[in-house]
């Protein structure tokens, strides 16, 4: 009784801790904060959640497009409220996932359509 007790204990404790991040979820969210193209903070579970944007790779603000790539990221999607169809986590604890605006388009799919990231790494998040 005591070790399922602990069992339980542990499963609720890990519940609570544990980002989104299993593959095949999906929440919505309020997006609070843009940290550059392709990482945005939306909130989940009341607290904003880095989200990586899954299957792309923006440059970073300091390189060539870098700046563009944050502001084109927030004037689609700051201060709305979107999807993340959740794909994994990365080492960062990230949680890493495709992001889909209110109209239904896809942000990751925009940032590559404007020429402002690249899907040469998909499935690999930095």
């Amino acid at each position: 009784m005591v070790c399922q007790m602990r069992l339980l204990w542990a499963l609720i404790v890990a519940a609570f801790l544990a980002p989104a991040g299993i593959a095949g979820e999906s929440f919505s969210g309020r997006v609070v904060a843009i940290s550059d193209g392709d990482t945005i903070r939306a909130m989940h579970n009341d607290r904003a959640e880095r989200i990586r944007l899954w299957g792309i790779d923006c440059p970073e603000k300091r390189q060539p497009f870098g700046a563009r790539a944050t502001q084109f990221t927030g004037d689609l999607a700051f201060g709305k409220d979107v999807k993340v169809l959740v794909r994994d986590v990365d080492r960062y604890s990230r949680t890493v996932g495709e992001v889909l605006l209110p109209d239904g388009r896809s942000l990751n799919r925009e940032l590559v359509r404007a020429a402002l990231a690249d899907m040469g790494r998909i499935g690999v998040s930095t």
